[in-house]
């Protein structure tokens, strides 16, 4: 089945208490290391996405969450790696090169903060490509060795590329405009917290759902 990018958009809200739960969300969100929480209640939503559950979870067991979202900090970390090493082995200073006359030339690293710039980017768009996948295999195994199993994140992420592609599209678009927000004068950065934490709620139903596709269907009963 297609996906249907506006009913995902409004899956948050088919929970009755859905106001209350995106509140405390976003104003957890705001406070270090406590927002750890938030991103294990995330992945609580992604494993109920994958059982075809339309409620969003409950605020409790909060030690659970936590560990469940540092795990997700860790897997993060991993898949982004690469673009944040290739920024820093543009921007940072390989040695002293000198002039046609031999003076010494102080290097600077002015000239490459634009294009090294441009190549995060674009190497993030590439890695980030894999963190919802990988966001839900940890969320149905809680286990970040098989969240950055890379080869089973790329054959799954194939499994369903087309639906798989229009999430992660929007989803950048999403948090583009969700960005944007943060403009409004003295309340867009206070707006922008709680709108982002209800795009990650929609995220969770999004790619929640699509990994359930790649998963094997249950065996029949021989009863």
């Amino acid at each position: 089945m297609p996906l249907d990018i506006g009913q995902e958009l409004r899956s948050p809200t088919l929970d009755e208490g859905w106001l209350k739960k995106v509140i405390i969300g976003g104003i957890l969100s705001m406070i270090p290391i406590v927002n750890f929480v938030v991103y294990g209640y995330v992945l609580r939503r992604f494993k109920m996405a994958m059982m075809g559950e339309a409620q969003l979870p409950e605020w409790e067991g909060w030690g659970e969450m936590f560990v469940l979202g540092l795990k997700y900090i860790v897997v993060s970390i991993v898949y982004m790696i690469i673009p944040v090493l290739v920024l820093l082995v543009m921007v940072v200073p390989s040695g002293v090169g000198t002039h046609g006359l031999g003076a010494p030339e102080v290097w600077s690293p002015s000239a490459m903060i634009a294009p090294a710039f441009v190549v995060y980017l674009v190497l993030s768009a590439v890695f980030f490509f894999f963190v919802p996948m990988a966001s839900a295999r940890l969320a149905a195994t809680s286990s970040m060795g098989e969240a950055v199993r890379f080869g089973d994140i790329y054959r799954r992420i194939r499994m369903v590329f087309g639906d798989y592609l229009t999430g992660y599209v929007v989803l950048i678009v999403i948090m583009l405009a969700a960005s944007l927000v943060g403009l409004i004068p003295f309340v867009g950065w206070v707006l922008t917290v709680f709108v982002s934490f209800y795009v990650l709620l929609v995220l969770a139903s999004i790619f929640g759902k699509l990994y359930a596709l790649t998963e094997p269907a249950p065996a029949p009963s021989s009863e």
